[in-house]
C-alpha cells in the first residue's frame, strides 16, 4: 500500500471515529436529558393496569409527558389511600376528581382544563328504583368506593345505609348477594368490568338517567404549580388536534 493509500484510510478511520464518538455523544446527551426530566406519580382511582380506564390514563399521560418535557406515570390506588399520599407527598397528584378535592387535601393545585365530564351512575339489579338525583337513593343501601368524595358530599348527611368499600369487583358482588341495592360510580370503570366472565351474566345494569354529571380535573402537589398552567394548556391542545378524542374514544388506543 504506497504513501496516499495509508493517508486517504488514516483519514476514513478518523473521520469514522468522529462520527462514532458524536453519535456516542448525541445518545449519551439524550439519556441525560430524559434523566434530567422530572417525573411524576399521579393516582388513578380503582382502575388496575390491565383495565381500559387505565390504559387511557396512561396514554393520555404519555401524550402529556411528550408535550409538557416531564415523565408522567400512572399509579392504581384505593381512593382513601390516594388522599393519604398527596397529605404524606408519596405521590405527586391525582388524575380526575371533582370540584372541591383541594378542600380535602389542603394545598392542591387544581388544573383548569377539565381531565372529563364524567356521568355518575346508579348499578342495580332491581329495575324498579326510579332515579331523580342523589336524594332519590335516600331509602336505598348503597354502596360506593371508599375515596370518592363526592358520593360522601351528595349522600353522607341524607343516607343512613351509605357502606364505602375498597374495589369494585366487592361492591358488584354485594349487589348480587341482595347485601346492596345501589352501586354508584362512573361507566368508564364500571362497564368493562360487566364485560368480565364475573359479572357478564350477573343481570347488574345501569339505572336511568344519571345521578348527576361533573367535570373532574387533574390535582396536583403545590410545588408543581407551573406545571398545572402548562398541563391545562396541553390539555386544551389535545382536545383542539383530535388526539385526546383519539385516546379516549379508541383511535390510537394502546392494547
Amino acid at each position: 500500500m504506497n504513501e496516499k493509500s495509508h493517508m486517504i484510510q488514516s483519514l476514513m478511520v478518523c473521520s469514522l471515529l468522529m462520527l462514532s464518538g458524536l453519535s456516542h455523544a448525541d445518545n449519551m446527551a439524550g439519556l441525560n436529558q430524559s434523566a434530567d426530566m422530572e417525573s411524576l406519580k399521579i393516582s388513578i382511582l380503582g382502575s388496575p393496569p390491565e383495565s381500559t380506564a387505565y390504559k387511557i390514563a396512561q396514554a393520555m399521560a404519555d401524550d402529556l409527558s411528550r408535550r409538557l418535557k416531564v415523565n408522567l406515570t400512572v399509579v392504581n390506588l384505593p381512593g382513601q389511600r390516594s388522599i393519604e399520599y398527596l397529605k404524606s407527598g408519596k405521590i405527586d397528584g391525582d388524575w380526575s376528581r371533582v370540584d372541591g378535592f383541594n378542600q380535602v387535601v389542603p394545598g392542591l393545585i387544581k388544573v383548569s382544563e377539565p381531565m372529563a365530564s364524567h356521568p355518575f351512575l346508579a348499578y342495580s339489579l332491581k329495575r324498579d328504583i326510579k332515579i331523580n338525583g342523589w336524594e332519590s337513593l335516600k331509602p336505598f343501601r348503597v354502596v360506593y368506593l371508599r375515596g370518592w368524595k363526592i358520593i360522601e358530599r351528595e349522600l353522607k348527611d341524607v343516607h343512613e345505609h351509605l357502606h364505602p368499600v375498597d374495589d369494585a369487583s366487592i361492591a358488584l358482588a354485594l349487589l348480587i348477594a341482595n347485601r346492596a341495592d345501589v352501586f354508584v360510580h362512573v361507566p368508564y370503570v364500571i362497564e368493562p368490568i360487566l364485560k368480565t366472565h364475573e359479572f357478564k351474566y350477573s343481570g347488574i345494569q345501569a339505572l336511568s338517567p344519571p345521578l348527576d354529571y361533573q367535570n373532574v380535573h387533574t390535582y396536583l402537589l403545590e410545588k408543581h404549580q407551573d406545571l398545572a398552567n402548562r398541563m391545562a394548556i396541553a390539555l386544551k391542545e389535545m382536545k383542539k388536534d383530535g388526539s385526546y378524542d383519539a385516546l379516549v374514544y379508541g383511535k390510537g388506543r394502546r392494547p
